[in-house]
């Protein structure tokens, strides 16, 4: 919804003498989209020195987006890419993410990601099982119904679905583990269906850090925060090394 990414111009413009900045939010739902717009509207329309725009699009696909991309040769401009909330953790491979949809990116740019930390390193399965909050008790009523509607919303033929978290250690993040959502699907005749419905990524900083150092994301900065297991968290802020 935009919340994150419209405080943080907010602290760039607190922070400038005279500010000069251009939000550019970019998503490929059409409603989420718009309530971010909105809500920086809102927040941002009397304030000197910044403007806004929406991009309907796929962040996959950033490099086709060249009015992103392209630097002029006498700008002074440096991009800020925020990959906040659960983007990190719903991407298939960080890696690859950072090597292809990032590859627009200018040595000297900026990434600010936002993830959850792990209770323990996925070497430790049994520990996870032990600590890991969501692994502790059944998924709740409200979280089921938000995750199996779109199964009751296109097919007439279920009965019935049960849904259960599965942890999986294998990740292309070293350090880092997930847990998906799986939703068993009874049908009519008796016939059943398997499908991963969600999925919930945890990382150790650090060993992001490491892995984004590799293909030539230099950390600048890791800011921890949480005082539970539920709540523990991190922003881990990279830039684009000239050399690669």
């Amino acid at each position: 919804d935009a919340r994150e990414e419209v405080r943080l111009v907010q602290h760039l413009i607190d922070k400038s003498r005279q500010p000069d900045l251009r939000l550019y939010l970019l998503d490929v739902s059409q409603p989420l989209l718009l309530t971010g717009f909105v809500h920086a509207a809102e927040t941002l329309a009397d304030q000197y020195g910044v403007s806004y725009f929406a991009m309907q699009g796929n962040f996959h696909h950033l490099p086709r987006y060249t009015q992103l991309n392209y630097t002029p040769t006498r700008s002074h401009r440096r991009r800020v890419a925020t990959i906040f909330g659960g983007t990190l953790a719903n991407l298939e491979h960080e890696v690859q993410f950072f090597r292809h949809s990032l590859s627009g990116m200018a040595p000297g740019d900026l990434a600010v990601l936002h993830m959850q930390i792990g209770v323990a390193l996925p070497s430790e399965p049994d520990v996870i099982r032990r600590l890991e909050p969501a692994l502790q008790k059944p998924i709740s009523g409200p979280t089921k119904n938000w995750i199996t509607d779109p199964i009751y919303r296109h097919s007439r033929e279920v009965s019935d679905v049960s849904l259960h978290l599965e942890l999986s250690t294998s990740c292309p993040v070293p350090g880092s583990y997930s847990l998906e959502a799986i939703a068993t699907v009874n049908l009519s005749g008796r016939r059943q269906r398997v499908f991963s419905m969600q999925r919930w990524r945890k990382y150790d900083p650090a060993q992001l850090s490491s892995c984004l150092r590799e293909i030539g994301w230099d950390t600048v900065g890791t800011f921890t925060y949480g005082t539970t297991q539920r709540n523990r968290a991190a922003v881990l802020v990279v830039q684009k090394r000239a050399t690669v």
